[in-house]
């Protein structure tokens, strides 16, 4: 074959290569997009959907009913997101947000020179039940899954053996943890200004600060991030305080704002916050996604349980919701991790 044969043919092959690259990437692109700025389209789709079906949705009345729904379950799927960012996750949630709640009103009905104590002690006590959950996933080994499903059950029977069946009534709590919840400020729930705020905070620690680019680092690549120096269990044990002490806060904001605490308060908010998690972008894989994401995914989420209730249909939906978001959005991480990888080689 002639030289400029072979040179025109090389190039023709080097242009296909170049141009498939190119496709990849721009394909890549629009999935990370999608990941990323789905959410809030998915969020505009359903306030347009549900005012189409129900014009109340739309009323200011409603829509400060979605963000006083939103507001402590944004703040519970910021703590899930933490440890879903270093690939684990919590199902104990709603176990330590119910041992937040209830142990210090409990202290309170009997003590009630503990109320300036009562946030202190439950960011203390849900950051204890997040350390025992970081120690036995971090250092005992135990996948995520097995260990939080079983302190599900522990931190629960250690309310239940408190509680003896007992609960506590609106009149028995502090008054101005009450009134905390239930204030507004400029016509805005206070709450949803705590949870925007523990939000934009949130969002600088895990964008801005080493200690959220460690734990981005060890959920991407673990086995990477041990070679480059870091230490992964003391980053998922940390993790996992955070988690709990950010649950705590939530859970004695949920307390005040349903006004009697029973034990199985917070009951299946493990599935919420994850549900807001994936629906958000945050990745269960790990290493991936936003605390912006994961707020907006719990407002998806309570705009969904809003709006089911516009149109007069049972909370079963909301649940059926959001199982499938969750199958949905793992699917879509497993597929883009495959393409990604299939991509590169």
């Amino acid at each position: 074959m002639p030289p400029e044969v072979r040179l025109q043919a090389k190039s023709s092959a080097l242009l296909t290569e170049r141009r498939g690259v190119l496709q990849s990437e721009a394909v890549t692109g629009v999935l990370l997009r999608a990941r990323s700025l789905g959410p809030f389209g998915f969020l505009v789709v359903l306030a347009i959907l549900f005012t189409a079906l129900s014009p109340r949705f739309l009323l200011v009345s409603n829509i400060t009913t979605v963000l006083y729904t939103a507001a402590i379950l944004t703040i519970a799927s910021l703590a899930q997101a933490l440890v879903m960012f270093t690939r684990n996750l919590d199902l104990s949630i709603g176990s330590v947000m119910a041992g937040a709640a209830y142990i210090p009103a409990l202290i309170y009905t009997h003590l009630h020179a503990f109320g300036p104590l009562l946030i202190p002690s439950a960011i203390v006590i849900g950051a204890v039940f997040g350390l025992i959950n970081g120690a036995v996933v971090a250092y005992g080994r135990i996948p995520a899954l097995v260990a939080t499903l079983g302190t599900l059950s522990i931190f629960r029977g250690i309310i239940y053996s408190l509680a003896q069946g007992e609960e506590i009534g609106t009149g028995q709590q502090a008054n101005w943890i009450l009134h905390f919840v239930a204030a507004k400020a400029g016509g805005v729930p206070v709450i949803v200004i705590v949870a925007v705020a523990i939000a934009a905070l949130a969002t600088v620690v895990m964008r801005l600060t080493s200690f959220g680019a460690s734990l981005y680092a060890i959920g991407s690549n673990p086995r990477a991030a041990v070679y480059y120096g870091l230490d992964r269990q003391r980053l998922v044990l940390q993790a996992y305080v955070a988690t709990g002490a950010l649950a705590g806060f939530a859970g004695l904001l949920l307390a005040a704002q349903v006004g009697t605490i029973t034990v199985d308060i917070a009951t299946g908010w493990e599935l919420q916050t994850l549900a807001a998690g994936v629906i958000g972008g945050v990745s269960l894989l790990g290493g991936s996604g936003g605390m912006v994401g994961a707020a907006i995914g719990a407002l998806i989420i309570a705009t969904v349980s809003n709006g089911l209730v516009q149109l007069g249909l049972s909370g079963s939906w909301q649940t059926f919701v959001q199982g499938m978001a969750i199958v949905l959005a793992v699917a879509f991480d497993v597929f883009l991790q495959r393409y990604l990888i299939t991509s590169r080689a």
